[in-house]
């Protein structure tokens, strides 16, 4: 069932209405009357699109990426160098606030949400929304989150038209979603993340060289590019987006290929992390970066 704080910072996706709860299973806005259903714990905010590369990816991902994300999870030490470099937007987040208190918490385009489970490991928001426009990538959200027994809100909505009202989310999240978008796609998704959100950590490939060399061997080997459209931006690209918004930069960092390496395999390369200099990986194969924004 929707928790009642959910449903009261929902808005109709049609016409900015409020929702009245139905049903366990069914909302219905009070102005236009339409209705959403929930769908095997998904609330269904959007008209239901034919399968895309996405959808398609996340589907024959299935069981194998569940069990890939909840081992590496569930094994992780989020006070270890690797933990703070791959997953360098929590530790920016989590040096920044300083233990203060997230209410509402929101992930666009979550994907399989092991981004959002990697945040649980050093902040855990009071509510938790994952949403995306694929639904084979909620399910596998909703099944990694209920490994761990942590309750969330699942939506398939249209990040272009978050049915969400304006600034009700303390901490909104993007990783790996605005450069699958051209420019004028990426302005209208961040003014909308920055139309409902306190905070905002933006995570993305960066045009690095290392990410080009990275994206030429991984061509080679899949004789062509895996994940779609993709064009990275520079920081001063996003910098400039958020602002134009009304946000202001509060933090930053790298994630780099070197520690994606550990990641991969921590009990086989452990002497790298004994090895790792920050500075000097972030120099030689940063790949990503994240900036925290705050309104």
């Amino acid at each position: 069932m929707l928790k009642e704080e959910i449903l009261h910072i929902l808005r109709c996706p049609a016409c900015a209405g409020q929702f009245s709860l139905i049903s366990p299973e069914k909302i219905t806005c009070r102005s236009c009357q339409a209705i959403y259903n929930q769908e095997a714990g998904i609330w269904l905010l959007a008209k239901k699109q034919a399968d895309d590369v996405w959808d398609i990816s996340y589907t024959q991902a299935g069981q194998d990426a569940l069990n890939y994300f909840a081992a590496k999870l569930q094994k992780v030490n989020p006070d270890s160098i690797v933990f703070k470099s791959y997953y360098v937007f929590v530790e920016l987040l989590y040096q920044h606030l300083k233990g203060k208190k997230v209410k509402n918490y929101l992930d666009i385009g979550c994907g399989s949400g092991s981004y959002s489970l990697a945040l649980t490991k050093k902040i855990l928001p009071a509510n938790i929304i994952l949403l995306d426009y694929s639904l084979p990538a909620l399910r596998l959200a909703r099944d990694l989150f209920a490994k761990f027994n942590i309750e969330c809100s699942l939506i398939y909505a249209d990040a272009f038209n978050l049915p969400l009202i304006d600034n009700c989310i303390d901490l909104s999240i993007t990783s790996g979603l605005f450069e699958h978008f051209q420019e004028d796609k990426q302005k209208l998704l961040i003014k909308e993340e920055c139309r409902v959100s306190q905070y905002v950590s933006c995570h993305l490939p960066g045009n690095f060289w290392p990410y080009w060399l990275y994206r030429f061997v991984v061509t080679m080997i899949n004789r062509g590019w895996p994940f779609g459209y993709e064009q990275p931006l520079k920081p001063k690209q996003t910098l400039s987006f958020f602002q134009d918004n009304g946000l202001n930069l509060v933090a930053f960092g790298y994630h780099n290929l070197y520690s994606s390496i550990i990641w991969s395999n921590p009990d086989k390369y452990k002497f790298l992390e004994k090895l790792y200099f920050q500075p000097l990986a972030d120099f030689f194969s940063k790949y990503e970066y994240a900036q925290i924004f705050k309104k």
